[in-house]
């Protein structure tokens, strides 16, 4: 029996599946062979959820015809058939999540405790069928343990956590192979001490969400589980339980941390002392904090004033001092600060005494990625000081809708990769910063990578800033996404001429919402252009066909200068407008990806 017929016949007389449909995926998802299943808290669905885990995979072992994963969910063929760029051949990675509300003690049933013994007669066929067909060894899966959300949680189940734990890593001890690997633990929200007692003596990496349960991650951890509880706005209570070991947040692995402000700004500043005291693991961090004026003014107003000053302080001495024992990678700061907050922050920085050890990174960067979320900017030389003074990162998102300009901002010079929301109407009233003589822009920029996330919704707006930012910035970049967020935006010929004249070094181009000028101007620029380095082109488009014709007509043209640098043309779009490619889907590596990713 072949694994095809092997398959029909598990899904015809094995377990039910209830697949969710390919339109009721997250928008997250990188593929449209992604698959997710719902599973119920029923004795029998747990059972079948083992099945289900150990049956993709099979389907994922090497040298097995990817489309069997496919055919796991439908019975029909891809609609994108050889042309999905995740279909071809080349990548059959598998990323299964499965989404249990069950306890802990169902789910090890049903992944450490499930043996042959239960599995139907199908998966034993399909199993033979699938291991006749190709050596390879089964891979391990991994695992992410997702513990607590909004609406489900394992508040009481500590004992029940840790006793999972222990089997898996008894398991791991017993047999190095064994199928599962617990990857990372991620805590959502609801979740008492006892549960995170149990995953601090796991020491396995822990992703963390602890927002607003303060007081379970300041309690005293001991390796034999008895926490004592901390009072929320007793500094001296909580000293005193500090004394029987170090907080709960300092014992556990924790790899990512978001932490929210709560309305007690002293167990934020507790919170924040752990972290810069205590050596973690701790590499990626988001924090967030929301002190919006208050109605009236008066003294209510200063005293959210007076939170801010010592919240911008903070933030400095624990997370952005260089003098802080934390060595992020990631690091993103949500809130709505404004230009006064960030020139009060650097003033502090610009304080501090340079006699103190500081952090030496491995690259000019202090960052590798430094997010600024909801950042209410408007004037680039309090961003390029504070960007300075600490340390400069290699990716810098800027979220905001501000005016600040690429070119005005010298410390975006030693970013590698930009990623901006703007406004396009506040950029497109600003005189342009760069002289006509090209030996007055900087020769030492990094800037290689520019994602633009454009608000507004006018088209001639937004394409006028637009050039205006690729003239000022596009001479080092070698990609360049451009993804404006209101659906009416549509990219033109201005848009294409205006980046061929001043990206000569681009070699990738992601675009949404463009229409057919923009690919005839393209495909006539490069034409006249001295010298072509494009290499990877995506486009985002309702009518693919219609609108990219002139691009596969230059492909198609063996002396056309795209036709010699393109490696890849990406066509995003619903399937149903999709078109044949001809020869080029093989010639020219022209496949599709569906709307869906």
């Amino acid at each position: 029996m072949t694994p095809h017929y092997a398959l029909a016949d598990w899904k015809e007389m094995g377990i039910a599946l209830v697949p969710v449909r390919r339109a009721e995926l997250p928008k997250a998802a990188t593929s449209c062979a992604a698959l997710s299943f719902a599973f119920a808290n029923s004795h029998g669905d747990i059972h079948g959820m083992g099945e289900v885990v150990r049956v993709v995979e099979l389907l994922g072992r090497r040298g097995l015809d990817p489309t069997l994963l496919q055919r796991l969910v439908g019975d029909d063929d891809c609609p994108l058939r050889s042309s999905c760029a995740y279909c071809d051949g080349l990548d059959t990675t598998v990323r299964l999540k499965l989404i249990t509300s069950s306890e802990p003690n169902g789910l090890r049933d049903a992944l450490l405790d499930w043996d042959e013994t239960q599995a139907t007669a199908c998966f034993r066929r399909l199993k033979a069928a699938v291991e006749e067909a190709t050596g390879a060894l089964p891979s391990p899966i991994l695992l992410e343990l997702h513990i607590g959300d909004r609406f489900h949680a394992w508040s009481s189940d500590g004992d029940k956590i840790g006793s999972f734990l222990e089997r898996y890593k008894q398991d791991v001890a017993r047999d190095p192979r064994a199928l599962f690997h617990v990857t990372s633990v991620h805590v959502r929200r609801s979740v008492e001490s006892e549960s995170l007692a149990a995953i601090a003596r796991s020491q396995l990496p822990l992703v963390c969400d602890l927002t607003p349960w303060w007081e379970w991650a300041l309690a005293p951890f001991t390796d034999g589980g008895e926490e004592d509880s901390v009072e929320e706005d007793d500094d001296a209570e909580a000293d005193k339980a500090s004394s029987t070991g170090p907080p709960l947040v300092a014992a556990c692995n924790i790899t990512q941390l978001h932490i929210f402000m709560p309305s007690s700004v002293s167990m934020f500043e507790r919170m924040l002392n752990v972290l810069r005291s205590q050596p973690t693991a701790l590499r990626n961090l988001k924090v967030k904090y929301s002190l919006e004026p208050r109605k009236g003014g008066g003294t209510a107003e200063q005293e959210r004033l007076a939170q801010l000053e010592r919240l911008l302080r903070m933030l400095v001495d624990s997370i952005l001092s260089r003098r802080s024992a934390l060595r992020l990678h990631r690091l993103e700061v949500q809130g709505g600060f404004s230009d006064d907050d960030v020139a009060a922050m650097a003033q502090r920085l610009a304080s501090e005494p340079t006699t103190e050890p500081v952090q030496v990174a491995a690259s000019p960067a202090r960052y590798q990625e430094l997010s600024l979320v909801g950042w209410r900017l408007r004037r680039g030389e309090s961003l390029s000081r504070w960007l300075e003074l600490v340390g400069g990162a290699d990716n810098l998102k800027v979220q905001s809708g501000t005016c600040l300009q690429v070119a005005e901002t010298a410390a975006l010079a030693e970013c590698r990769r930009l990623d901006v929301e703007f406004d396009p109407d506040d950029w497109s009233g600003l005189p342009s910063s760069v002289s006509d003589d090209d030996s007055a822009a900087p020769s030492t920029t990094r800037l290689e990578e520019l994602v633009l996330r454009p608000s507004g919704k006018d088209n001639a707006v937004l394409q006028h800033a637009i050039s205006r930012l690729v003239q000022d910035a596009g001479r080092p970049l070698r990609s360049l996404a451009i993804k404006p967020r209101s659906k009416v935006i549509c990219l033109g010929g201005d848009v294409a001429k205006s980046i061929v004249e001043n990206c000569p070094a681009i070699e990738t181009l992601k675009l949404h919402a463009v229409d057919r000028s923009f690919a005839e101007q393209l495909a006539a620029s490069l034409r006249d252009s001295d010298a072509c380095r494009l290499q990877h082109l995506t486009v985002h488009s309702a009518r693919p066909m219609d609108m990219v014709a002139p691009l596969l007509a230059a492909l198609a043209e063996p002396t056309h200068p795209l036709s010699r640098s393109l490696r890849s043309l990406r066509l995003k779009c619903c399937y149903k407008q999709c078109g044949d490619l001809g020869p080029l889907h093989a010639a020219r590596d022209v496949r599709y990806l569906s709307d869906d990713t």
